[in-house]
């Protein structure tokens, strides 16, 4: 991992209507981190990831990625300096194949290599697209539209991968496997900020994790110490996650 700031956001505010929904957060990730950022349904999780990936406006006193200042920034720029959001809901393109989606990836980012050779590495991680990768998106399973969902964003190389709720509405094995995707991208070199309601597995594989409350940071320090912090065990860490961090690192 490097010392290099990658990401650097402080003051960050996001309003719907008169409704703060972020206020005022500092949030910074460095290259080759895997960064988290848990809190409970409402916190500014989601507001915060899609802000910073340019497709809600926001007011900040410094928003800067890889040395470029994303005040004001449109989407598309987004990607092409190397920021890729995976969203909640996946947002894949239904009516359009698996390659064709997967193309949109690689045609946002204007990435130099070639489309075969990034399409043959995400069927290296998710070979349930290379044997579908004719069929419409639409008709896939909720677990391959989320494989497809970060195959097309990691087919751009980017160098922040924004995951926002990854394992929402999954069934246990297949969160499994996605999460394993993303350790294996993360070991890779791809620098990830995470948004997840487990908060069990996200603790686990981060480097550091943001607590999010109410549009405000409450606590930010290493994952490891969040985990075993007895304030966020109490009010987050319930014996109810679908899927436990040991699974994963067992299976991986």
């Amino acid at each position: 991992m490097s010392n290099e700031t990658l990401l650097s956001i402080s003051g960050l505010t996001v309003s719907y209507g008169n409704i703060q929904a972020v206020k005022g957060i500092s949030v910074h990730v460095k290259r080759g981190e895997m960064v988290c950022i848990i809190g409970c349904n409402g916190a500014g999780k989601s507001t915060t990831l899609k802000a910073l990936a340019g497709l809600l406006p926001f007011e900040a006193h410094q928003a800067v990625f890889a040395g470029h200042n994303l005040i004001n920034m449109p989407a598309n720029k987004r990607l092409s300096i190397g920021m890729a959001l995976v969203p909640e809901g996946r947002g894949i393109f239904k009516r359009m194949t698996i390659e064709e989606n997967l193309y949109l990836g690689y045609m946002n980012a204007h990435t130099p290599l070639k489309f075969r050779t990034l399409c043959e590495q995400v069927f290296e991680l998710f070979p349930r697209l290379s044997e579908r990768k004719k069929q419409k998106a639409g008709t896939l399973s909720g677990g391959e539209q989320q494989m497809l969902a970060i195959g097309r964003a990691i087919v751009g190389q980017p160098q922040l991968l924004l995951l926002d709720e990854p394992s929402m509405g999954l069934a246990p094995i297949i969160v499994e496997k996605i999460f394993q995707v993303i350790q294996s991208i993360s070991k890779e070199g791809t620098t990830i900020l995470l948004v997840e309601q487990n908060a069990h597995i996200a603790l686990q594989i981060a480097n550091r994790g943001y607590i999010m409350d109410s549009g405000l940071i409450e606590f930010e320090a290493p994952a490891k110490e969040l985990i075993n912090d007895p304030r966020i065990r109490e009010i987050y860490l319930g014996d109810d996650a679908s899927i436990s961090a040991k699974e994963v690192n067992e299976s991986a």
